[in-house]
């Protein structure tokens, strides 16, 4: 999914980063809307980049992990109930959000900026002042269950040392560590 306001703004959302409350509060913009198709890549969006500020989310590697976990357990219980099995086959053969060993190697390349996912509103607020428009508060959207609990209890030592080797160098470019 994607969030434009016309010749000012296209927002290119990877997942588990509030993309859907961040489209939705860009489709609040008036002349603002969003895409119905997820994670579409700026050269697959029928949309006018001239002018128009190219901005994407990243989050922690770890919390990205923990969250996707908590969605699809349940949706694949057969396959991912347990988080040891989860963590070390699905980057594997997830290869539309994983590619080349990055979890945001979908939007970030093609992004002019990357909005933190720890500090969204303020981000967003700042991308919204450069661009001339309107704040426009981030709805609580689409929360994961069970999120309220503490991501880092769920990795075990041997966990972390395979998210730092595996997502190395994302994580290093991103600032990001457990």
């Amino acid at each position: 999914m994607a969030g434009i306001i016309p010749g000012k703004l296209i927002y290119l959302a990877h997942a588990r980063t509030a993309s859907q409350a961040t489209c939705e509060a860009i489709a609040r913009v008036p002349s603002g809307y969003r895409t119905q198709i997820h994670h579409l890549k700026l050269a697959e969006l029928d949309v006018e980049k001239k002018g128009a500020l190219v901005v994407t989310c990243v989050r922690n590697h770890f919390e990205v992990l923990m969250s996707w976990w908590l969605a699809v357990r349940y949706q694949y219980a057969d396959k991912y109930w347990d988080f040891d099995r989860f963590l070390y086959e699905w980057p594997l053969n997830e290869k539309k959000h994983v590619q080349g060993h990055r979890l945001f190697a979908l939007h970030s390349p093609a992004a002019d900026v990357v909005m933190r996912y720890e500090r969204l509103q303020q981000d967003f607020d700042a991308v919204m002042d450069r661009i001339d428009e309107a704040r426009m508060q981030i709805p609580m959207h689409n929360r994961t269950k069970d999120k309220d609990r503490d991501w880092r209890r769920f990795f075990k030592p041997r966990h972390v040392v395979f998210v730092k080797s595996y997502f190395k160098t994302e994580m290093e470019e991103l600032g990001y560590d457990f």
